[in-house]
């Protein structure tokens, strides 16, 4: 389940893996026709991981901390090509570390495959996560628990 309203303001946070399996399913849905299940579904799906990502921001538009380090490494799928890990898509990182990571990616080369958008190399984005990029600074706003 992505995410669970109980009838007052409080919004279960679900798993990263409930949260990864939804744009997996996304992914898998994009060819749907609008009008068909698929495609209702892939619209409810879509509306879900929009009132989720929206549920992790406060009225305020002030990040509240709701990820680890380890939820945001596990959040992030890293796409392989030709078999290795190679690359991150921007938009699969959550607010508001794809923001920070766009910024640390400044004059950096990434990846180009058409049809997938913002691209970053796996061994950037691994390296910026773990604050271990030479020079650039990691992710801010994560939680400690």
């Amino acid at each position: 389940m992505l995410a669970h309203y109980d009838g007052s303001m409080n919004i279960t946070i679900p798993p990263p893996d409930d949260y990864q399996a939804a744009l997996k399913e996304i992914d898998s849905l994009m060819a749907a026709e609008k009008g068909t299940p698929e495609g209702n579904h892939l619209n409810a799906l879509a509306n879900l991981v929009v009132a989720y990502e929206a549920s992790m921001i406060t009225m305020h538009n002030i990040f509240t901390p709701l990820m680890t380090r380890d939820n945001l490494i596990a959040s992030v799928p890293i796409h392989e090509h030709n078999g290795r890990p190679y690359f991150v898509r921007l938009v699969e990182i959550p607010e508001p570390w794809r923001g920070q990571f766009g910024e640390a990616l400044t004059g950096s080369q990434t990846p180009i495959f058409e049809g997938e958008g913002k691209l970053a190399y796996a061994w950037d984005w691994t390296c910026w996560v773990d604050d271990k990029w030479h020079g650039r600074s990691g992710p801010t706003g994560l939680s400690t628990v």
